[in-house]
């Protein structure tokens, strides 16, 4: 028997196992022995080991090893070679050691680069006897690989593997690669429970793959998360399949009576295969990209966009900014600016509002619209909110210490801390740290979470139990309706400047609204802010109306903090 032979077929098997290995969703080596334990089904081995790029290997018996003695091993797993067999010994054994490196895995927050089959060398030969019926095993670990247990379709090896070979075809014709989501699929999950769900996503692979050619792949890439490589034609005929695609899905879904799930949450980013000899996880991550502006809405039925280059690019800006951004905070270039609000009908300033403004030492001013939506997305928003806190505590306790005339100041607080349950712990052991009076701080939380959040009074009262005011930013810039001032107990409503910025015909209308939300705060005990005010004549208005303070360049702009000390 040819031992190259087998030991090519081993070095398969041992792929298979790493792929599978790969589309488990656990998070320590630990829990990966069970998986691992379940191929000895399979495969006759003594170990298994997964290797750590220090060398570091971590056996199936729970024992651990180190490669870095051995020079030959420590430069191929630090040089990701493709495979490689050598000796080694394992417990006083000599080993035959057969491996394979692995991408993606983190395991014990640690990278795991290579999986080891270890077999002592005196069952080696017994390992070319086997083979035969190994073979006979080979169909079940690859419908572990590529199988996907839900859709009973395609995994994404699977697709993978499929899509590599239509794409490569001799007769060459256009495709799309189509990335779908389900959006708000976690908040379906906790209403209809695992099982519907897992039969929503059943029904959505079948409803998609009975419409494809057999020529076109679809395949579950992770979650509620799908990939399609469908022939592609025109715009026109890719939203007609898209709304095929949802028709069938919403008959089959309704058999499984989960009446209530908006079929419309479905959206697709698309990516045009125009150049077959791109990489295939390449197509996948553009039309993953369209995914994030998939905004366009199609009949009301759901979201779609075409990936494009503008897309790419912007994509590398974010990237910029975020490496960017932790060298910015530690070398000032952030800076804290205060924007007056001027008291109605005297128009005395009472207040200011704490807003960041980045000036970078490479590009200057860098647009809060540019890196705010970017931060509150990864999560650096964090650090910057309790950042601009300790700033405006620092100032104020200044202020006290000077004897400057005291003023509350607003600071914006993203909804990004809210999925930790005691995020204002922090805030209260700032301003305690410099002895600040919690009545001269005002919390601004945007509007956008009272509509998601359904713990937002409990947040709320958590403010101002610790005796800061509370206030909602950005008043009428989503959904928001009259009910919401009903159901939240804040101090303050900013109307958002969405409202003065209206064509000379809408004004009445808008002044109509205006005058609707001021007189049913006024009954609510709340204050009213109107922000992004820029006109004299909407300053008339507004004090006709009843609004209690403008903030908006009618007045003043935002300040650097000694500028605006000046004013005071």
């Amino acid at each position: 028997m040819n031992i190259h032979r087998v030991l090519e077929d081993q070095y398969n098997l041992l792929d298979i196992m790493a792929t599978s290995i790969k589309n488990k969703s656990v998070e320590s080596i630990h829990d990966l022995y069970t998986t691992i334990d379940s191929y000895r089904n399979h495969w006759d081995f003594q170990n298994i080991i997964l290797v750590e790029a220090n060398g570091l290997g971590h056996i199936t018996n729970g024992q651990t090893i180190s490669f870095q003695g051995d020079t030959y091993l420590q430069d191929t797993i630090l040089n990701k070679e493709q495979s490689l067999s050598t000796l080694h010994t394992i417990d006083n054994q000599k080993t035959v050691i057969l491996a394979s490196p692995i991408e993606g895995v983190i395991l014990d927050n640690n990278e795991i680069v290579f999986i080891f089959c270890g077999i002592i060398l005196i069952f080696f030969t017994l390992l070319l006897m086997l083979l035969r019926s190994q073979r006979l095993h080979r169909f079940e670990l690859e419908n572990i690989a590529y199988v996907d247990p839900i859709t009973g379709g395609n995994t994404l090896e699977g697709f993978s593997k499929l899509a590599k070979e239509v794409l490569m075809s001799p007769i060459q014709k256009q495709y799309a690669l189509v990335y779908i989501n389900i959006r708000n699929f976690k908040v379906i999950n906790e209403q209809l429970g695992h099982l519907n769900c897992d039969r929503i996503l059943h029904a959505l692979y079948e409803s998609i793959h009975a419409n494809l050619t057999n020529k076109e792949i679809i395949g579950r890439v992770t979650a509620d998360n799908f990939c399609v490589l469908l022939e592609y034609h025109n715009n026109r005929d890719l939203l007609a399949r898209f709304d095929n695609w949802y028709i069938h899905t919403k008959q089959s879904v309704e058999d499984y009576k989960p009446s209530h799930w908006m079929i419309r949450e479905m959206e697709f980013g698309v990516y045009i295969v125009e150049n077959h000899t791109v990489p295939l996880p390449q197509m996948i991550t553009r039309a993953k990209i369209a995914l994030r502006e998939a905004v366009a809405v199609h009949n009301t039925r759901f979201r779609y966009a075409l990936y494009n280059d503008q897309m790419r690019l912007q994509l590398l800006r974010e990237k910029q900014l975020e490496d960017m951004a932790e060298d910015a905070l530690k070398k000032g270039e952030f800076q804290v600016y205060l924007q007056p609000k001027y008291r109605l009908p005297d128009e005395r300033m009472t207040g200011a509002e704490a807003l960041t403004r980045w000036i970078s030492e490479l590009e200057g001013m860098i647009s809060p619209d540019e890196f705010i939506p970017l931060f509150e997305k990864n999560g650096f928003i964090i650090q910057l909110d309790l950042w601009v806190f300790e700033e405006v505590c620092r100032m104020i306790r200044a202020w006290l210490d000077e004897e400057k005339e005291l003023i509350k100041i607003s600071i914006n607080c993203s909804r990004t801390h809210f999925k930790k349950p005691d995020f204002f712990k922090e805030y209260i052991k700032i301003a305690k740290s410099y002895n600040v009076p919690e009545n001269l701080i005002e919390i601004e939380l945007t509007e956008s979470l009272f509509l998601d959040n359904k713990h937002f009074i409990q947040i709320i009262e958590e403010i101002r139990k610790a005796g800061f005011s509370c206030s909602v930013d950005d008043f009428g810039s989503g959904y928001s309706s009259l009910n919401l001032i009903k159901a939240i107990p804040v101090d303050t409503l900013k109307l958002d400047k969405v409202f003065f910025h209206n064509s000379v015909q809408d004004r009445e209308r808008a002044e109509s609204v205006i005058s609707s939300v001021i007189s049913m705060a006024k009954v609510l005990s709340m204050e009213t802010v109107a922000e992004g005010v820029e006109e004299r004549e909407q300053v008339e208005m507004l004090k006709r109306l009843g609004c209690d303070y403008i903030q908006g360049y009618v007045f003043s702009k935002p300040k650097p903090m000694e500028d605006f000390k000046q004013l005071l």
